[in-house]
């Protein structure tokens, strides 16, 4: 009697240790949680607004917010810059073939000016489901 009450004290044990370990990974390391979950995030739409384009000159703001680009499109004149503020508890990156931020930390920015036309999707390079698109007129 007293070898199962031991085996399953340890058992207790170990499944709150894993369980702790989950959701500190989920936590510090933007593991999405079961959508079931009491602590799951409040579900966010994906639908986006009309982009307005902003003149050259100007700086259009993109927030990094519960793991998404907030807003994922945005559109700006050549010469226009875009800033990307990192609100999440994990770093991000913005990341497209035409320029890298590297990794942006908690509460830390990172701006890039576009002198070129065109249309320029990006990616988090941590989270790749994490996707944005800059379009340049």
């Amino acid at each position: 009697m007293m070898r199962s009450d031991n085996i399953s004290a340890r058992r207790t044990g170990l499944v709150l240790v894993c369980g702790l370990g989950l959701a500190v990974s989920s936590t510090f390391f933007g593991c999405d949680r079961p959508a079931n979950s009491p602590n799951a995030p409040a579900k966010v739409s994906t639908t986006t607004s009309p982009a307005t384009t902003a003149p050259a000159g100007t700086v259009v703001s993109v927030s990094m917010h519960g793991v998404q680009f907030s807003p994922a499109t945005v559109e700006v004149e050549r010469g226009g810059t875009v800033e990307w503020k990192n609100d999440d508890m994990v770093p991000h990156t913005v990341t497209a073939p035409s320029f890298d931020s590297g990794s942006i930390a908690s509460d830390q920015s990172w701006r890039h000016t576009f002198a070129d036309a065109g249309t320029f999707p990006y990616v988090c390079r941590f989270h790749t489901h994490m996707t944005g698109t800059v379009v340049v007129k």
